[in-house]
């Protein structure tokens, strides 16, 4: 019986996910998160198959649209998903973009009419932005807007020529700049954990306020809103008005935690994405160690090996 036992709790251990991201969403009220208020937040619960993280909105014919990076859990890949957020509720997500290579961060806007998405898929060694064919499921290339690879790029707002601001995937901790048309980026700041940036530049009474990402420690620990100081292309400054931690945790001065609805056995330990809509507000948030089933097979080789050598 004991070592029944003990291969059930074997199995348990080898299911678990070193990590993986979830989406929370709530309805916008007087309040937006960057101006303090963190309550109210509804995770969406992932699929066996799928995790879900860099959440975006948009809104078409009047109806709320929220894209997402869904790793797969059978592939390892990332792909793009798309739901539709209704009367407070969330409808089931649906892959709408998969490429060869690993997607994430779907940056999705409108411009003279058309739908447009920037995806970060570094692996393919360029910035190139995606037209809908159908919206929302189905997308085509549209061109190139940059010849190297670019991480988390979104657009600047209220700027003379189109700006726009990315990461590398070898330095995190430097932010870099380029216009449209430019053929290499120019940095812009540089070693800081908390540069990479989190969602959409977005434009408020007190000016220009880009969410980052804090890696300090570990991967997505926290989120900044950094309000933009200098948003010339020749300079860059921004300062930190506000960090906000995952749900649970214990705040300082000019720091908040993100508030559930709902209790949830899952502890949450990061999170690193934040956009808005006229109606809703979204995040996601990091969670470790809980069992899953896809894990569970990408390991049943070890397992087998483990009942071998216990018989």
């Amino acid at each position: 019986m004991n070592k029944l036992r003990n291969l059930i709790e074997y199995a348990k251990e080898l299911s678990r996910e070193p990590e993986a991201w979830a989406l929370a969403y709530r309805r916008r009220g007087e309040k937006a998160l960057y101006e303090g208020n963190a309550d109210g937040f509804t995770v969406i619960p992932n699929t066996a198959r799928y995790w879900k993280a860099d959440p975006f909105l948009f809104t078409h014919g009047n109806k709320t649209y929220l894209f997402c990076e869904m790793l797969d859990r059978k592939t390892g890949k990332g792909v793009i998903g798309a739901a539709r957020l209704k009367n407070g509720k969330c409808s089931a997500f649906r892959v709408c973009l998969d490429l060869p290579q690993h997607l994430s961060f779907p940056c999705v806007f409108e411009k003279d009419g058309d739908i447009f998405m920037m995806p970060e898929y570094g692996a393919s060694g360029e910035i190139a932005v995606f037209r809908a064919v159908r919206f929302p499921t189905r997308w085509e290339k549209a061109y190139t807007l940059a010849p190297f690879a670019g991480y988390d790029t979104v657009p600047v707002p209220s700027c003379e020529a189109p700006l726009f601001y990315l990461t590398t995937g070898e330095q995190y901790d430097v932010l870099l700049k380029f216009r449209a048309g430019d053929a290499e980026w120019q940095t812009a700041a540089e070693n800081d954990p908390a540069r990479r940036g989190a969602g959409f530049v977005i434009e408020t009474q007190a000016g220009l306020l880009r969410p980052t990402q804090n890696d300090e420690g570990s991967y997505g620990n926290s989120l900044h809103f950094n309000l933009i100081d200098d948003v010339t292309f020749e300079g860059f400054r921004e300062h930190c008005i506000l960090r906000v931690l995952p749900p649970e945790s214990p705040c300082g001065e000019n720091e908040i935690s993100i508030r559930l609805r709902e209790p949830s056995a899952i502890r949450y330990g990061g999170v690193h994405t934040y956009n808005r809509s006229e109606d809703y507000e979204v995040v996601d948030l990091v969670y470790y160690g809980e069992p899953n089933r896809y894990i569970f097979r990408s390991r049943r080789k070890k397992f087998i090996q483990h009942i071998l050598k216990k018989l």
